[in-house]
């Protein structure tokens, strides 16, 4: 393995430990609210709407138009990165998300205060879509064991 593609994989297998402390932070924190599952966070939006319950569907619904600001944002900014790795921003963001969810208090709506997370997640999964022959985002490689990693 070239020295530039196991780069790649350790940057890779780096932010999916950084993905992982996001679910675990939303699961253990925020009412058991999986924050980086937007399959699932768009069925809660749906069965919100079912439900008639107009709040809960504004607050899903907000997370999902943040998370679409993301996949945006990153997508915009990504041309302007052309000749630097786009990575080391989503970095950036995913700090600056764990600092603003350090300031939300505990008692706030459990999705409300993932927003920051909804942003940062569609960042990383577009700046970590593939490395070393990973044809997937991080948010899917949070099971793959550490003996996988290039030696």
């Amino acid at each position: 393995m070239l020295k530039q593609e196991r780069r790649a994989a350790v940057a890779h297998h780096s932010i999916a430990i950084v993905g992982g402390f996001f679910g675990v932070y939303a699961l253990l924190n925020r009412s058991a609210t999986f924050g980086s599952s937007a399959t699932a966070n768009l069925i809660y939006l749906f069965v919100a709407g079912l439900e008639g319950s107009r709040q809960e569907f504004c607050v899903r619904l907000g997370a999902a138009a943040v998370y679409i600001s993301g996949i945006v944002f990153a997508t915009w900014i990504s041309r302007y990165f052309k000749e630097r790795d786009f990575r080391y921003l989503a970095v950036v963001v995913d700090l600056i998300a764990c600092l603003v969810l350090a300031q939300i208090p505990a008692d706030a709506d459990a999705v409300l205060a993932l927003y920051p997370m909804f942003f940062a997640a569609a960042v990383q999964w577009l700046a970590y879509t593939n490395a070393s022959g990973y044809n997937s985002a991080t948010v899917f490689l949070r099971t793959i064991r550490v003996s996988v990693l290039p030696v």
